[in-house]
C-alpha cells in the first residue's frame, strides 16, 4: 500500500469513528466537561473529568486510585494547567508520576496522562495508545508503509517526545495536516482493532473492509 492510498484509508476509518452514536455520546460529554471545567482547580471537576476519560478510554485507574490521581492533579493544578497551556510535553510526566499509585507509578498511567493532556490542549497533545503503537510496528516490521527511519523510534515511544515526533513525520509524510491529532488517533486505532485484534463490532469491520477493497492497492 503506498503513502496516498494509506492516507486515503486513515481519512475513511476515522470518519466511520465519528459517525458511530456512542463515541459522538461520550467524547461530547469530555468535551463537555472539559469547557465546564477547563482548568484543575475544582477538586469535582477533577475528578468528573477523570471518571469520563478513563471509563471511556480503558486507562487502567482502578477504584480508590481515581481519588489518588484526582488529588495529585488538583494539588498540582497551577502547575499542570501551565504547561498545559503552554503546551510544554512535559506535563505528560507530571501528571502520570507523584501521585503514589504504587505499582502503576510512571507506567501505565503514561496512556492516561496523554489522553488527559490531550482533551485540555488537543493541538499541543497526541494520544499515546499501546495498541496503536503495535500497528505502527507492525506496518514498520513488514515493509508495508517507507517509514523505516523514523519507525525504528516505535520502540521508545514511552518518550513522550519522541512519540510526538514520530507521528508528526506520519502526519507529513502522509499529507494528513488537515486532521487534528484525536482523528489522526482514532483513525489508526479503528485499523489496529480490525488488523490486530479483529474484535470489531460487524457493522464497523465490514466498512473497513469495504473501504480496503475499494481503494488502491
Amino acid at each position: 500500500m503506498n503513502l496516498e492510498t494509506f492516507s486515503e484509508l486513515l481519512k475513511r476509518v476515522s470518519a466511520i469513528y465519528e459517525e458511530d452514536p456512542i463515541n459522538k455520546l461520550v467524547d461530547g460529554t469530555i468535551y463537555w466537561a472539559i469547557k465546564q471545567f477547563p482548568t484543575n482547580n475544582d477538586e469535582q471537576g477533577v475528578l468528573l473529568k477523570i471518571t469520563l476519560v478513563n471509563t471511556h478510554y480503558r486507562t487502567r485507574i482502578f477504584n480508590i486510585n481515581i481519588v489518588k490521581m484526582t488529588q495529585h492533579i488538583y494539588r498540582n493544578s497551577e502547575e499542570i494547567d501551565s504547561k498545559i497551556a503552554k503546551g510544554d510535553l512535559t506535563v505528560v510526566d507530571k501528571i502520570r508520576q507523584g501521585h503514589g499509585i504504587g505499582k502503576e507509578e510512571g507506567n501505565n498511567l503514561y496512556v492516561f496522562a496523554t489522553k488527559y493532556a490531550h482533551f485540555h490542549n488537543q493541538r499541543a497533545f497526541p494520544i499515546f495508545d499501546n495498541l496503536v503503537k503495535d500497528y505502527l510496528s507492525l506496518l514498520n516490521d513488514k515493509d508495508e508503509l517507507p517509514f523505516h527511519d523514523e519507525f525504528t523510534k516505535v520502540s521508545l515511544v514511552r518518550s513522550y517526545s519522541t512519540f510526538k515526533s514520530v507521528l508528526d513525520t506520519l502526519i507529513s509524510k502522509l499529507r494528513l495536516t488537515a486532521l487534528n491529532y484525536k482523528q489522526i488517533d482514532q483513525g489508526l486505532w479503528l485499523l489496529a482493532k480490525y488488523r490486530l485484534e479483529n474484535s470489531l463490532p460487524e457493522d464497523i469491520a465490514t466498512k473497513i473492509t469495504a473501504i480496503i477493497r475499494f481503494l488502491p492497492s
